[in-house]
């Protein structure tokens, strides 16, 4: 099953939503060839291969990789005065105690995504809290931030951080990558594209027992990394992009994952691989005629 998915286009799958808008003309919508791509809100690229580049998600299916970190209390903001991350443990998520736990879990939502698609997690990268949030350097003056991080940068392609209700009105939200030419293509969101952000002490989380254990947390998590990656709400039942947040990736998020970035490195044989199979089927075919 996800040999036939893997070459699925991005077009042609129709059981997730991708926040991208291909389908105009002139700034007329055309047909939607149905519910694969969310026109006309979102307008989001994604990663190319090994995160050096942007490309279209309708593009051939792509691998990627990406590296993540969590941003630490008190880093301040590019552009606005005052506004200052909370330490990822003010989240208070119940059944999480110290920096460890948020590490492992938010470790294990990259793997997640990476398990089901060609995207490979490059690892975690620690920060020291000189990197303002929005405040990557564009080293090639692109206007493209998000390929410019990574270890050498000192931060993740996907950055965690947490901000309290002063700054956050929701409990969690995530920015994409804009679009070339689209009306959100501006520097404010390519220097924010990657970013994952969660309310410090929101009820959602599971304080005062509002939530039984650190799914809330991890389900959530797993969501917004999903728009960091270009995909938007869909209606599809079971599907961690649904509007109603379920627990786990679903087949439809495993369909668009598959779609943009193709099948994971595990998934596809090596060539040496493929020609020893085929020697073996030889050997195989011969002893049988031979004991025919």
């Amino acid at each position: 099953m996800m040999a036939v998915l893997a070459i699925v286009s991005a077009a042609q799958a129709t059981q997730w939503e991708h926040q991208s808008s291909p389908w105009q003309s002139g700034g007329q919508p055309i047909p939607d060839p149905g519910g694969a791509l969310d026109y006309p809100n979102g307008m989001a690229w994604v990663l190319g291969p090994d995160s050096t580049t942007i490309r279209s998600p309708v593009d051939t299916p792509q691998s990627t990789g990406l590296s993540w970190s969590i941003v630490p209390g008190g880093v301040g903001d590019w552009l606005t005065e005052d506004r200052y991350t909370q330490p990822i443990m003010a989240l208070g998520a119940s059944g999480l105690s110290g920096f460890a736990d948020y590490q492992a879990t938010l470790g294990g939502v990259i793997d997640e995504w990476a398990r089901v698609c060609g995207i490979t997690n490059l690892g975690y990268v620690a920060e020291d809290g000189s990197v303002l949030v929005g405040g990557i350097v564009d080293t090639d003056n692109d206007g493209i931030f998000i390929t410019d991080r990574g270890p050498e940068a000192g931060v993740g392609h996907i950055r965690f951080m947490a901000f309290d209700s002063n700054w956050m009105s929701v409990s969690a939200s995530a920015t994409y990558i804009p679009e070339p030419g689209s009306g959100v293509d501006n520097a404010a969101n390519h220097r924010k594209a990657g970013d994952v952000r969660f309310q410090a002490g929101h009820l959602i989380w599971g304080e005062q027992g509002q939530v039984p254990d650190t799914l809330h947390f991890r389900n959530i998590a797993l969501h917004e990394v999903g728009h960091a990656l270009g995909f938007g709400h869909n209606n599809i039942p079971g599907s961690v992009m649904n509007v109603g947040y379920e627990w786990n990736l679903g087949s439809g998020d495993i369909e668009g994952a598959l779609a943009i970035y193709g099948p994971p490195a595990s998934a596809v044989p090596e060539p040496a691989a493929v020609e020893l199979l085929g020697i073996g089927a030889l050997a195989l075919l011969r002893r049988r005629r031979g004991n025919a």
